[in-house]
């Protein structure tokens, strides 16, 4: 399943993690330019965050499938 969600420069989502009151991730559309949008990240030391490119080699050296993952 996918939420897709229209954000302008300066403009954020926050996400919350079920089961947890303080758990929670900011992310700020900071620029848009070229085809490209940077994005800002705001959470908890605690959660990972990954490019998906980096996510499949971290799966790939433990062995896990993107399966369990999710």
């Amino acid at each position: 399943m996918m939420l897709v969600l229209t954000r302008k420069n300066r403009e954020s989502v926050t996400i919350a993690f079920p089961g947890t009151s303080n758990q929670l991730m900011k992310v700020t559309v900071l620029d848009t330019r070229g085809g490209k949008v940077r994005l800002g990240i705001e959470g908890d030391r605690s959660i990972h965050v990954l490019r998906s490119e980096l996510l499949k080699v971290d799966i790939a050296v433990e062995g896990a499938t993107f399966a369990d993952c999710r």
